[in-house]
């Protein structure tokens, strides 16, 4: 039986570094959202969450370790709307119970 709780409370021990999978030809089944804005400075992707749409939309959860090591959280899309109502600052990475609960409560402002 799957146990919701533990799914929700996984959490990757580190980031990895970015890989750019967005250049080049379009592959849908792989290279969706190459016209995501670019990182800005030391951002991590941490996510990239496809929508069912035809044209391939999709959201990009993004993280920074700012000076005090604290996670700040940006979702970019492909259309550069802004979000807000979502948490933007983990003392941890956060989990997918916290990414989840990010991706539930977003709004476009």
């Amino acid at each position: 039986m799957l146990d919701i709780n533990k799914l929700r409370s996984l959490r990757p021990n580190k980031l990895n570094t970015y890989i750019d999978n967005t250049n080049g030809l379009r592959r849908p089944d792989y290279d969706i959202g190459e016209y995501l804005p670019p990182l800005r400075d030391s951002e991590i992707e941490i996510v990239r969450n496809s929508l069912a749409s035809n044209t391939g939309d999709v959201y990009s959860i993004r993280a920074k370790i700012n000076h005090e090591n604290i996670y700040g959280i940006n979702v970019s899309d492909e259309y550069e709307y802004q979000f807000d109502n979502y948490k933007t600052e983990y003392l941890k990475i956060p989990s997918q119970g916290e990414i989840f609960d990010i991706l539930i409560v977003m709004k476009c402002g």
